[in-house]
Protein backbone atom coordinates (compact mmCIF):
# COMPACT_ATOMS: atom_id res chain seq x y z
CA UNK A 1 0.00 0.00 0.00
CA UNK A 2 0.89 3.65 -1.01
CA UNK A 3 1.31 5.62 1.85
CA UNK A 4 -0.34 9.23 1.77
CA UNK A 5 2.44 12.05 1.43
CA UNK A 6 2.85 15.39 -0.06
CA UNK A 7 4.92 13.92 -2.96
CA UNK A 8 3.19 11.11 -3.89
CA UNK A 9 -0.11 13.38 -3.87
CA UNK A 10 1.33 15.38 -6.22
CA UNK A 11 2.35 12.82 -8.41
CA UNK A 12 -0.97 11.56 -8.57
CA UNK A 13 -2.36 15.28 -9.14
CA UNK A 14 0.46 15.69 -11.94
CA UNK A 15 -0.60 12.61 -13.40
CA UNK A 16 -4.49 13.02 -13.74
CA UNK A 17 -3.72 16.72 -15.21
CA UNK A 18 -1.38 15.58 -18.23
CA UNK A 19 -4.20 12.53 -18.64
CA UNK A 20 -7.06 15.31 -19.02
CA UNK A 21 -4.80 17.89 -21.05
CA UNK A 22 -4.21 14.82 -23.30
CA UNK A 23 -7.75 13.66 -23.65
CA UNK A 24 -10.13 16.33 -23.01
CA UNK A 25 -12.75 13.41 -23.35
CA UNK A 26 -11.77 11.19 -20.81
CA UNK A 27 -14.51 11.59 -17.66
CA UNK A 28 -12.94 9.07 -16.18
CA UNK A 29 -9.52 11.31 -15.05
CA UNK A 30 -11.40 14.67 -14.87
CA UNK A 31 -13.24 12.67 -12.17
CA UNK A 32 -9.94 11.43 -10.33
CA UNK A 33 -8.69 14.80 -10.67
CA UNK A 34 -11.77 16.56 -8.81
CA UNK A 35 -11.51 14.42 -6.25
CA UNK A 36 -7.59 14.46 -5.61
CA UNK A 37 -8.43 18.85 -5.60
CA UNK A 38 -11.29 17.63 -2.85
CA UNK A 39 -8.45 15.73 -0.98
CA UNK A 40 -6.00 18.93 -1.08
CA UNK A 41 -8.45 20.50 0.44
CA UNK A 42 -8.89 18.31 3.17
CA UNK A 43 -5.49 17.07 3.98
CA UNK A 44 -4.39 20.50 3.52
CA UNK A 45 -2.00 19.75 1.00
CA UNK A 46 -0.29 22.58 -1.27
CA UNK A 47 -1.30 22.88 -5.26
CA UNK A 48 -1.14 25.77 -7.28
CA UNK A 49 -4.91 26.98 -6.72
CA UNK A 50 -5.75 28.93 -4.19
CA UNK A 51 -9.30 27.82 -3.37
CA UNK A 52 -9.15 24.06 -4.66
CA UNK A 53 -13.07 22.96 -4.32
CA UNK A 54 -13.78 25.57 -7.12
CA UNK A 55 -12.07 24.00 -9.82
CA UNK A 56 -12.88 20.09 -8.28
CA UNK A 57 -16.36 20.84 -8.85
CA UNK A 58 -16.09 22.15 -12.65
CA UNK A 59 -14.36 19.20 -13.21
CA UNK A 60 -16.96 16.88 -10.92
CA UNK A 61 -19.55 18.46 -13.25
CA UNK A 62 -17.65 18.15 -16.56
CA UNK A 63 -16.82 14.84 -15.73
CA UNK A 64 -20.49 13.87 -15.04
CA UNK A 65 -21.01 15.27 -18.31
CA UNK A 66 -18.97 13.41 -20.12
CA UNK A 67 -19.60 10.32 -18.50
CA UNK A 68 -22.97 10.32 -16.33
CA UNK A 69 -23.32 6.62 -16.42
CA UNK A 70 -20.05 5.58 -14.68
CA UNK A 71 -20.09 4.98 -10.87
CA UNK A 72 -16.71 6.42 -9.93
CA UNK A 73 -17.66 9.73 -11.59
CA UNK A 74 -20.95 10.18 -9.73
CA UNK A 75 -19.02 9.21 -6.50
CA UNK A 76 -16.08 11.93 -7.13
CA UNK A 77 -19.26 14.54 -7.69
CA UNK A 78 -20.73 13.59 -4.08
CA UNK A 79 -16.56 13.46 -2.24
CA UNK A 80 -16.57 17.30 -3.97
CA UNK A 81 -20.35 18.29 -2.89
CA UNK A 82 -19.28 16.72 0.78
CA UNK A 83 -16.70 18.82 1.07
CA UNK A 84 -18.22 21.66 -0.23
CA UNK A 85 -20.94 21.03 2.29
CA UNK A 86 -23.75 20.82 -0.54
CA UNK A 87 -25.79 18.24 1.51
CA UNK A 88 -28.53 17.57 -0.55
CA UNK A 89 -26.81 17.51 -3.71
CA UNK A 90 -24.10 15.11 -2.23
CA UNK A 91 -26.64 12.95 -0.64
CA UNK A 92 -28.39 12.50 -3.95
CA UNK A 93 -25.04 11.66 -6.03
CA UNK A 94 -24.18 9.34 -3.60
CA UNK A 95 -27.65 7.65 -3.78
CA UNK A 96 -27.03 7.51 -7.65
CA UNK A 97 -23.48 6.50 -7.21
CA UNK A 98 -24.49 3.28 -5.19
CA UNK A 99 -27.75 2.55 -7.29
CA UNK A 100 -25.33 1.76 -10.42
CA UNK A 101 -23.87 -1.04 -8.70
CA UNK A 102 -24.43 -1.87 -5.32
CA UNK A 103 -21.99 -4.45 -4.48
CA UNK A 104 -19.31 -2.72 -5.16
CA UNK A 105 -17.98 -3.07 -1.65
CA UNK A 106 -15.17 -0.51 -1.83
CA UNK A 107 -17.32 2.35 -3.09
CA UNK A 108 -20.10 1.50 -0.08
CA UNK A 109 -17.20 1.82 2.77
CA UNK A 110 -16.17 4.90 0.75
CA UNK A 111 -19.89 6.48 0.84
CA UNK A 112 -20.06 5.53 4.05
CA UNK A 113 -18.46 7.85 5.20
CA UNK A 114 -19.68 10.90 3.58
CA UNK A 115 -23.09 10.08 4.62
CA UNK A 116 -22.06 10.36 8.09
CA UNK A 117 -20.34 13.54 7.40
CA UNK A 118 -23.71 14.49 6.21
CA UNK A 119 -25.44 13.13 9.45
CA UNK A 120 -26.88 10.22 7.89
CA UNK A 121 -25.00 8.03 10.58
CA UNK A 122 -28.28 5.30 10.45
CA UNK A 123 -27.55 5.18 6.36
CA UNK A 124 -24.19 5.35 6.85
CA UNK A 125 -23.82 1.96 9.11
CA UNK A 126 -26.36 0.34 6.78
CA UNK A 127 -24.50 0.73 3.64
CA UNK A 128 -21.01 0.31 5.87
CA UNK A 129 -22.13 -2.96 6.92
CA UNK A 130 -23.24 -4.23 3.41
CA UNK A 131 -19.47 -2.74 2.23
CA UNK A 132 -18.26 -5.23 5.30
CA UNK A 133 -20.39 -8.40 4.41
CA UNK A 134 -18.87 -8.33 0.71
CA UNK A 135 -15.34 -7.74 1.48
CA UNK A 136 -14.86 -9.15 4.80
CA UNK A 137 -11.52 -8.29 4.39
CA UNK A 138 -12.20 -4.74 4.10
CA UNK A 139 -9.62 -1.52 5.13
CA UNK A 140 -9.53 -1.75 9.07
CA UNK A 141 -10.41 2.25 8.70
CA UNK A 142 -14.19 0.95 7.82
CA UNK A 143 -13.90 0.09 11.98
CA UNK A 144 -13.83 3.68 12.66
CA UNK A 145 -17.75 3.88 11.85
CA UNK A 146 -18.46 1.41 14.43
CA UNK A 147 -15.75 3.79 16.77
CA UNK A 148 -17.64 6.93 16.36
CA UNK A 149 -21.10 5.84 16.04
CA UNK A 150 -20.75 4.31 19.29
CA UNK A 151 -19.18 7.21 20.71
CA UNK A 152 -21.54 9.21 19.58
CA UNK A 153 -24.26 7.50 21.57
CA UNK A 154 -22.60 7.28 24.40
CA UNK A 155 -21.74 3.06 24.42
CA UNK A 156 -17.93 3.45 25.22
CA UNK A 157 -17.05 0.11 25.98
CA UNK A 158 -18.41 -0.86 22.83
CA UNK A 159 -17.07 1.94 21.17
CA UNK A 160 -13.54 1.14 22.70
CA UNK A 161 -13.67 -2.87 21.13
CA UNK A 162 -14.27 -1.42 17.44
CA UNK A 163 -11.27 1.16 18.21
CA UNK A 164 -8.85 -2.02 19.65
CA UNK A 165 -9.64 -3.06 15.59
CA UNK A 166 -8.55 -0.06 13.89
CA UNK A 167 -5.08 0.08 12.32
CA UNK A 168 -4.26 2.91 9.90
CA UNK A 169 -0.10 2.95 10.18
CA UNK A 170 -0.26 1.58 6.39
CA UNK A 171 -1.60 4.59 5.21
CA UNK A 172 -0.21 7.74 6.92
Amino acid sequence: MTRVSADNFTRALEALQRATERDAGYGLARAFLAGQCANAHALGFSIPVERPLDPALALARKALALDPDRQRVRWNLAHVLCHRHDVDECLAEIERSIGRNPDNATLLGQSSWRLAWCGRWERRLEILDRSTRLNPYHPPGFCLAHYLDGYRRGEHEGALAYARRIDLTPVF
